[in-house]
């Protein structure tokens, strides 16, 4: 004689509960799922309102890791830091790069990865130096679909034009 294979069904309000304490959005199609194991089917009417709404993610306070505000004052900070830093480097003896010393302008980005990594978070040097030439260029922020319009009627009609 066999054991048929038991499964326990997943406890879909527990799901929920975790992926909002992880912070996420949860979908009314999973709610409503979830309503529906633990008190039985609902009608149609109201099974159809679901899918058009969800349980927002627990937002935290403060400002979000990726601000391009926090990131634009850490990077004028690296560039005065970096000037600074490079023209040590470059003045000690010995400052020749080799096979077993790095070029001055890379032990600058080694030593302000490691000294700003609370505001440049997961990246290394490479990444931290092409960042900081991009800001220099101008390159850092997309400046694709701004314009600066000085006629104001001009600029309503661009972003409003009429259907005639």
């Amino acid at each position: 004689m066999t054991v048929p294979e038991q499964r326990l069904e997943r406890d879909l309000a527990e799901d929920i509960k975790a992926t909002l304490k992880n912070g996420r959005a949860v979908g009314g199609y999973e709610l409503l799922r979830a309503i529906e194991q633990r008190v039985g089917p609902l009608p149609l009417g109201l099974r159809q309102l679901f899918p058009a709404f969800s349980c927002a993610a627990i937002h935290k306070k403060g400002r979000p890791r990726n601000n391009q505000a926090v990131e634009d004052f850490g990077l004028e900070e690296l560039d005065g830091r970096y000037r600074a830093l490079l023209r040590e480097f470059k003045s000690k003896k010995g400052a020749r790069s080799g096979p077993n010393n790095p070029p001055p302008s890379e032990r600058a980005y080694r030593q302000l990865a490691n000294e700003m990594k609370d505001v440049f978070r997961g990246i290394d040097w490479l990444a931290l130096r092409n960042k900081h030439s991009a800001w220099k260029t101008g390159r850092f922020y997309s400046s694709e679909g701004f314009i600066d319009s000085e006629d104001f009627e001009a600029e309503i009609e661009r972003q409003f034009p009429s259907h005639k």
